[in-house]
């Protein structure tokens, strides 16, 4: 169990700490929230965090006023924009809760989940804690952080007690449940309209039997507006696969800057000119829409490897984003350019990956160009494939996809919270 401190709490209902201008939401739920305004806050105007804990069925022990215990937590869940609200932290934490924290009384619980996308994000957010810090003369060993990588491969950078969770895995379960009509729990996800419970017909076609799954040769790609798509785009047009090529993007929307930092400097001068003229003319280069039924799926994940960063462990970052699971929800094939070793710790956590159809040694590789190499050696080898052999390892592989979507929708998560709160208790 976990013991949180709030400022207010409404008929058991606690109201986000960091705002004393409260009201409750107009719909049935009446779920205290912090007022709208047109500034943009730090903190989350529900409780999303403590919501998916109750939700999971794990036990949190609400206090507030007087009231004290051990092993108390006074929390404030971040916003990943929280670098837009250009004021200090202070003011987020009441009176009465940061003499608390100042004598050792309770901790401050800064959840984070969704910040350790890249360095940028890292180091804002070690801004504001140091001028916290400096400004409250709390001691950075009253801070707690809970971030979504779940590595923890920040936690010499920040200087506190941080602590990674898998957070994507148990919010993106709860949110295609109540996408797909199989749990009434949409409250939790004011912020993402991809909660929005589907028609019955549109259910159908996202939330499909993998049985019935026929896919034409073709691979779509999950584009996250990150340089590492163009990675994967220039790759593919030098190999000459954007026929069999799905996806929906566009590129003037992409700063793409040095063509040689996409550029493999070891390979041919012939490749190094012919890739120069693709990134000098991306725009011209068109990709269908295939329609929604491929043989692959390529995720390119929020977080992204950069191997130049100036923080060498932040290339240990793991977590799996939304995408990777909602393929897992699917029961689809996928491959991954995102966090080093993602297929490997999916693989622990009881998935299935699809060792017939895909080497998966990309996974491994620390160099985006070579992984984006190695992705699409994987495509051209499956193209070139025999169509009754690719058709028997399709039918061999439905049953692990079923096994696949069936884990993950019925899977339960509230471990990796109770887990997560033994690691952070403190007496």
């Amino acid at each position: 169990m976990i013991n949180l401190y709030y400022d207010t709490i409404v008929e058991g209902i606690p109201a986000p700490n960091g705002s004393r201008d409260i009201e409750l939401t107009k719909d049935a739920q009446r779920i205290p929230c912090i007022k709208k305004s047109n500034k943009v806050h730090p903190v989350f105007d529900i409780n999303t965090f403590y919501f998916l804990v109750r939700a999971q069925k794990a036990v949190v022990n609400l206090y507030t006023g007087k009231q004290r215990a051990s092993n108390l937590f006074y929390p404030l869940e971040i916003h990943s924009n929280f670098f837009n609200w250009n004021r200090e932290w202070t003011p987020l934490i009441a009176n009465r809760a940061r003499k608390m924290i100042q004598k050792n009384k309770m901790k401050l619980l800064l959840i984070a989940p969704g910040i350790n996308l890249n360095d940028y994000y890292i180091d804002r957010f070690k801004e504001r804690i140091d001028d916290l810090v400096e400004k409250t003369r709390i001691p950075k060993n009253q801070i707690y952080v809970i971030l979504g990588d779940i590595n923890n491969s920040y936690s010499d950078l920040l200087d506190c007690k941080v602590f990674g969770i898998d957070y994507h895995q148990i919010y993106t379960q709860m949110l295609l449940k109540c996408r797909w009509g199989i749990s009434d729990a949409s409250w939790i996800f004011r912020h993402d309209m991809r909660a929005k419970t589907l028609h019955p017909s549109l259910i159908k076609k996202e939330y499909r039997n993998v049985n019935e799954w026929n896919p034409d040769d073709y691979f779509d790609i999950i584009p996250s507006n990150k340089s590492h798509d163009i990675n994967l785009l220039i790759e593919m047009i030098y190999k000459d696969l954007t026929p069999k090529v799905s996806i929906d993007i566009d590129v003037t929307n992409y700063s793409i800057g040095n063509p040689s930092d996409y550029i493999n400097s070891r390979k041919s001068i012939i490749e190094k000119n012919k890739k120069v003229d693709i990134i000098q003319n991306l725009d011209r280069f068109k990709f269908s829409n295939l329609g929604s039924n491929s043989l692959c799926s390529i995720v390119c994940d929020n977080i992204h490897l950069i191997a130049g960063s100036k923080y060498k462990n932040s290339l240990t970052r793991l977590s799996p984003g939304f995408n990777i699971y909602r393929m897992l929800a699917q029961g689809h094939p996928f491959m991954v350019l995102g966090s080093l070793n993602t297929m490997h710790y999916l693989n622990n956590e009881g998935y299935f990956s699809y060792n017939e159809l895909l080497n998966q040694s990309y996974d491994n590789n620390v160099s985006v160009l070579k992984r984006v190499e190695e992705i699409g050696n994987n495509i051209e080898k499956i193209l070139s494939m025999d169509k009754n052999k690719l058709s028997n390892i399709i039918k061999d592989m439905k049953p692990f996809l079923a096994k696949n979507q069936k884990k993950f929708l019925t899977k339960r998560l509230e471990n990796k919270l109770l887990d997560l709160f033994i690691d952070i208790r403190y007496e």
